[in-house]
């Protein structure tokens, strides 16, 4: 990925800084050859953004080959990862890309579980969740459901 996209570049460079990593002034940086390959904390990219990255920077790593249902540390998705975070933005622009809200953790979480001590914020991503279904069943898209993960 050396001679990748430069904003590219920069967003993989705000994740690891992060992820708490050493990166150069210059940003002359070793990136990962594959945007999906996890860290020594068990999440990619994808993860990271989805909980600390603006909505354009998740977009970004979407459009460059992120795997948008990717399971990370303890079975968590980039959308569990939003979710905890309570980043609707992120949650939405992840959905948008096809992200499967029904997918769990390996304790039978669903993301919009991961939303706690805020009942109006809970559902606020209930609902983020029913329109995307309603939109895509007007688009005869496939609604994601649990069976979409592979054991």
């Amino acid at each position: 990925m050396n001679d990748a996209d430069p904003d590219l570049k920069d967003v993989l460079v705000r994740v690891a800084a992060i992820q708490n990593y050493y990166i150069e002034e210059s940003r002359e940086t070793e990136l990962p050859s594959d945007i999906n390959q996890p860290t020594t904390s068990g999440d990619a990219a994808i993860h990271v953004a989805a909980m600390y990255l603006k909505p354009e920077d998740l977009s970004m790593l979407l459009a460059h080959g992120a795997e948008v249902n990717l399971v990370g540390e303890f079975g968590a998705t980039p959308l569990h990862c939003a979710a905890v975070r309570k980043r609707l933005d992120n949650f939405v622009v992840l959905l948008q890309h096809g992200a499967a809200p029904d997918l769990r953790m390996h304790r039978g979480i669903k993301p919009v579980e991961m939303v706690r001590d805020d009942e109006a914020l809970k559902r606020a991503f209930v609902l983020a969740v029913e329109t995307h279904r309603q939109a895509a069943l007007r688009r005869d898209l496939p609604a994601h459901d649990a069976t979409t993960r592979k054991a």
